[in-house]
């Protein structure tokens, strides 16, 4: 129930990951260092065995920070560790040469000899072409090196990520508040195009950038529009009724979708992480509750 097979890498993964943003500082203020430690290897000790960032989280304190914590946890094998490439002001390009000195000193900070899944960060931001020709083409140097195992893209433009998708050249997607009880947009062509390639999904801000947190609603620091106040409120009258919380009704909600393989909610404190692994072992929502929400 709590782990599944990563698309075609045959990876097995929990179904809950822990997102590195918050560690590095990227929404909000960045928790202290031994905080940050203990968030990732707590998250190891409750099961949870994927690990998601990037570079451009707080410049490379993210990756850091989760590096010397499975390094002094002893954790390193027991998780499947994910980072990315590009979209690193003030411009980190997508060439080859770059592409393999940026794994390299991803390789580095992480404090580990390989990489289990490299993305393409804001894939969809980046000419196709040089995607295809130089950015994969550094993926595959490394890879026959033994410093990557497997490919991924990540991004906001789930139209764009399928198109990309369905290529068939890349291992994984991962898409972000774009499949919440606010936004199914993801459903609509990425999720069948992924699952076409047997690909892995992996959703991230499955509230919504903070829409479904249950403080203030806004979406990457916007005020929510009145709609979606109207629509927040009567999810959680729904979730009241559950008897549970927002963002639980929230990454349940994520949980329930066959076609994602593994839901990212961004952590960065223990506290925070007990409440997504409880949301975690309640497992989907019940059907009824689904309905409402997709009739919403």
């Amino acid at each position: 129930m709590h782990t599944t097979t990563f698309g075609r890498t045959g990876l097995t993964v929990s179904t809950l990951g822990l997102g590195g943003a918050s560690l590095g500082g990227a929404y909000g203020p960045v928790e202290a260092e031994p905080e940050a430690l203990r968030t990732v290897q707590v998250a190891v000790d409750l099961g949870v065995n994927f690990i998601d960032t990037a570079p451009l989280y707080g410049m490379g304190s993210s990756e850091a920070r989760i590096g010397r914590a499975l390094k002094e946890g002893g954790a390193r094998d027991k998780v499947i560790l994910a980072t990315k490439v590009g979209y690193l002001p003030p411009g980190l390009a997508y060439d080859r040469a770059t592409t393999v000195a940026a794994v390299e000193a991803s390789l580095t900070r992480l404090q580990t000899d390989r990489i289990d899944l490299i993305q393409v960060h804001e894939a969809d931001r980046a000419p196709l072409a040089q995607v295809v020709a130089e950015t994969l083409e550094g993926f595959r140097l490394l890879q026959a090196a033994g410093k990557v195992r497997f490919f991924g893209i990540t991004g906001d433009d789930v139209a764009k990520l399928a198109r990309l998708a369905d290529t068939g050249l890349f291992d994984s997607v991962q898409t972000f508040r774009h499949y919440t009880p606010l936004n199914r947009s993801a459903a609509e062509e990425l999720l069948p195009t992924a699952a076409r390639h047997a690909m892995g999904v992996i959703n991230g801000s499955p509230l919504g950038m903070g829409l479904l947190s249950g403080r203030d609603p806004t979406e990457m620091n916007r005020p929510a529009p009145p709609e979606v106040l109207a629509r927040i409120e009567r999810l959680g009258v729904l979730a009241a009724r559950l008897g549970i919380s927002l963002p639980e009704l929230a990454i349940r909600f994520s949980l329930s979708q066959p076609g994602i393989s593994v839901t990212i909610p961004g952590t960065k404190s223990v506290a925070r992480l007990k409440e997504n692994v409880t949301a975690w072992r309640a497992g989907p929502l019940p059907a009824e509750a689904l309905v409402e929400i997709t009739n919403d």
